[in-house]
């Protein structure tokens, strides 16, 4: 019988390779935020051995497995913009808060705006609004003719 100094040397160093491999995915969940910091991780290393026929051989498989603590992440629910922006102040986290306006949504607004005051935005919107006016230059695509 060949004696081996290590089962962790078994495998052509399998088992090493596999729960150091578990092991930075077990670091990484514990330093993401994004998990809670208490919450259990474990590896767990299965060892299966299969001899042959005569016991002269076995064929040894090596599997880890980690089990992670699961991530939490959050996103503002439809239709309470108000409200959440509320509660974020309310919370001192008012620095969250970003506004923006849509580009497409302030052509529209502004052109019908613009078309109601003879062509002219009001002057509250002096220097708040870009104006400018440009010619759209369009392509056509060349027709081919084949000759039949």
């Amino acid at each position: 019988m060949k004696n081996t100094d290590s089962i962790l040397q078994m495998a052509r160093g399998a088992f090493v390779e596999r729960v150091d491999y578990e092991m930075h995915k077990v670091i990484d969940n514990i330093l993401d935020p994004n998990t809670k910091a208490t919450a259990k991780r474990k590896i767990t290393l299965t060892i299966e051995l299969v001899p042959d026929d005569e016991r002269q051989q076995i064929n040894v498989q090596v599997t880890a497995k980690s089990t992670l603590a699961p991530k939490t992440k959050y996103s503002k629910a439809a239709g309470q913009d108000e409200a959440l922006m509320d509660a974020l102040r309310n919370y001192g986290l008012g620095s969250l808060i970003r506004e923006t306006v849509n580009a497409q949504s302030l052509q529209g607004a502004m052109s019908a705006l613009a078309e109601e005051n003879d062509d002219e935005l009001p002057e509250e919107f002096e220097g708040l609004v870009n104006v400018y006016t440009f010619n759209d230059v369009t392509r056509r695509k060349a027709r081919t003719f084949h000759k039949q």
